[in-house]
């Protein structure tokens, strides 16, 4: 990532600079990244100075905390003279709990760049990242199986959570990492003082990961956050996109949280020794600071931030010298509760302010409704769940979710009957084999509601505000056999519909 240029004095930004690298695709590609929070943020939004990048990006792409999707809103310039509309970014995917965490993009008309933008609205926290790709021209190889169970894997570590623990969706990859040898740091560049879960956290870096970089599942194959619990990424046999060029044989453990300026705590440097110690000693990888980097030692990049990367000598110490015979501790994980309450907030699509009173929801035989603010709660004894909701006027929706502690949120949106249109997106390739990779340029799609679209050169094609609801895929391209798959589309969130045809 190349340094962001900022044209408003005191703006406080997380930058990361490339140095004449070539971009690689499903790496750190990207032309700049900024982040911003507390009174930083407020005066950005309140002032929304004119920004210059480094260089010139055809997306912005979008993780921020805010009361809607619609809340914050962006302009760009080629010039610097003549701008764009003010415009909401598309949302990809949203989570609620104490606050609203979405996750989005505004990707500019085919043709166009841009230079400088501006950024108003209202928001609690923003992480926005210039893309020099386009969508149709970054997505990460795989077998494109929207139904794939997660592959077989490596040993993953004792103590660590699942990826059933926080909710992820399926991995699509199939790039295998190689022989272990080397690992690398990062930090996610989200909220330290999280009003967000890990879980809903890790849920919305996913979805920025896959929906909106393209990448086959989330980059890291495992993930601290701030208790000192670690967490499963991505199938520890498949190769990661984190560090830049440098993928092969590298495993990817982030950090949860901004460390720019806060030092992880004790007990996650603890977790991370454990976790590094235990996956040294299984790949017999030496623990030295030559096989243990910061990111930024990979890839020119601020990443891990100065503070975590100044505490990398203590964590490959600890790592090294700890108990080699003992596995990381699982003492961080709660012990399991008698009883979870399970609660949440239901709301109109995409936009968790428009709350929905009086629906019923259904958690394993118990039901309850909503309240006058559309929340809910029901206690159920720990494990998965499925937790449904239903009202007259609505189409009725479930989501998968297993809990963890005394206490799991489990919030979404219902979308209305019958709408002509709504926040639905789907996107996908048109290809042939068994790899993604091998797209069919200017395939026709058509879907069983109606719309139409040819996909581009890179076989790519994507379709907003569809309606909620089951919708077949079909594809056709001349030389091959026409081929459909059906998906069942929900409001605020991305539904991939790869198809694949034979010649």
């Amino acid at each position: 990532m190349a340094s962001l240029t900022s044209l408003a004095l005191g703006l406080s930004v997380l930058v990361a600079c490339t140095v004449g690298e070539d971009p690689e695709p499903f790496d750190d590609v990207e032309a700049g990244v900024v982040v911003l929070e507390g009174a930083p943020l407020v005066d950005e939004l309140a002032r929304s100075p004119v920004h210059a990048a480094a260089h010139t990006f055809v997306r912005l792409g979008v993780i921020f905390d805010a009361p809607s999707g619609t809340a914050l809103e962006l302009s760009t310039s080629a010039d610097g003279e003549i701008w764009s509309a003010w415009r909401a970014p598309i949302v990809h995917h949203v989570e609620q709990e104490s606050v609203a965490g979405f996750v989005g993009q505004l990707e500019l008309p085919a043709g166009e760049q841009a230079r400088f933008y501006r950024i108003r609205g209202e928001a609690t926290f923003l992480r926005m990242e210039e893309m020099v790709f386009r969508q149709s021209e970054h997505i990460e190889s795989g077998d494109a199986d929207p139904t794939g169970q997660e592959r077989a894997g490596a040993v993953v570590a004792p103590g660590v959570l699942s990826r059933s623990e926080w909710g992820a969706r399926a991995a699509t990859c199939s790039s295998a990492l190689g022989k272990v040898y080397r690992m690398a740091i990062h930090h996610t560049e989200s909220p330290t003082v999280d009003k967000l879960s890990p879980q809903a956290r890790l849920r919305q870096i996913q979805s920025y990961h896959m929906d909106v970089k393209g990448w086959c599942d989330i980059g890291y194959h495992y993930l601290v956050s701030r208790d000192g619990r670690v967490w499963q990424g991505r199938p520890v046999a498949k190769l990661g996109t984190h560090a830049g060029g440098a993928n092969t044989g590298n495993i990817g453990i982030a950090v949860i949280g901004s460390h720019d300026t806060t030092p992880v705590t004790a007990t996650q440097v603890t977790a991370i020794a454990d976790l590094v110690r235990w996956l040294a000693s299984i790949n017999s990888v030496t623990v030295n600071r030559t096989t243990i980097k910061g990111h930024r030692e990979y890839k020119s990049t601020s990443c891990p931030g100065d503070k975590l990367f100044s505490q990398l000598e203590s964590i490959v110490s600890e790592a090294r010298t700890g108990d080699t015979t003992t596995p990381p501790p699982t003492t961080t994980t709660p012990p399991p509760a008698m009883t979870t309450k399970v609660l949440g907030a239901l709301w109109v699509g995409e936009s968790p302010a428009l709350r929905i009173a009086g629906a019923t929801i259904t958690i394993a035989g118990k039901t309850t409704l909503t309240d006058a603010n559309g929340a809910w709660e029901i206690d159920i004894a720990p494990g998965s769940f499925t937790v449904t909701a239903s009202k007259t006027g609505y189409l009725t929706r479930s989501l998968e979710r297993t809990t963890l502690g005394a206490e799991t949120w489990a919030s979404f949106g219902l979308s209305k009957a019958n709408s002509p249109t709504g926040t639905a997106i789907l996107q996908g390739v048109v290809y042939f084999g068994s790899n993604s990779m091998n797209r069919i340029a200017n395939a026709s799609i058509t879907l069983s509601t109606g719309q139409t679209i040819t996909a581009d050169a890179n076989g790519y094609y994507k379709l907003a505000s569809l309606p909620a609801g089951t919708v077949t895929i079909t594809a056709s391209a001349s030389g091959y056999t026409t081929g459909s798959v059906s998906r069942s589309l929900a409001s605020g969130l991305t539904e991939w519909g790869s198809v694949r045809l034979a010649p």
